[in-house]
């Protein structure tokens, strides 16, 4: 359950509270984002544009996994997920995209830092190593962007 949900006496400043000092303590927090069943929401990181760098976000992934890689992508350095750049945690290849409008999915990540913000996509291939803008591909990932060429 979300935190709101849980606290229904708060509302979405009081959460933003907690999470500046969230950010007080650590460089970036990973904010989930419930979603269809089907697609299984997304999540993104909230905190790496202290740092110059664009927030990353990762769609089709249940939760526990999408933080994992969420993680260790903003662990690299910021030329690791530069749209085009292609990197592998635990198997799995990701390819950074650049999302057009990070306003419009990443509502906490605006909230913080305003609407200035960018961010990346780490889009992932399909069972069959299909990437979700190939034809034939069979996963259930939302595209925030498009592939770098």
């Amino acid at each position: 359950m979300c935190w709101l949900c849980d606290h229904p006496d708060h509302n979405f400043d009081d959460y933003l509270d907690g999470l500046h000092a969230i950010l007080s303590d650590h460089d970036y927090f990973i904010q989930g984002v419930t979603g269809d069943p089907e697609t299984a929401g997304c999540a993104y990181t909230v905190g790496l544009t202290r740092r110059d760098r664009p927030e990353l976000v990762v769609t089709g992934l249940r939760h526990p996994r999408a933080a994992a890689v969420l993680d260790h992508a903003a662990r690299l350095p910021a030329t690791a997920t530069t749209p085009g750049a292609r990197i592998t945690i635990s198997g799995i290849v990701y390819e950074s995209l650049t999302v057009v409008d990070p306003t419009a999915r990443l509502l906490v990540a605006e909230a913080v830092f305003g609407p200035d913000i960018a961010a990346v996509q780490l889009a992932h291939p399909d069972r069959y190593g299909l990437w979700p803008w190939d034809r034939r591909y069979t996963g259930t990932q939302p595209l925030l962007g498009l592939p770098a060429y």
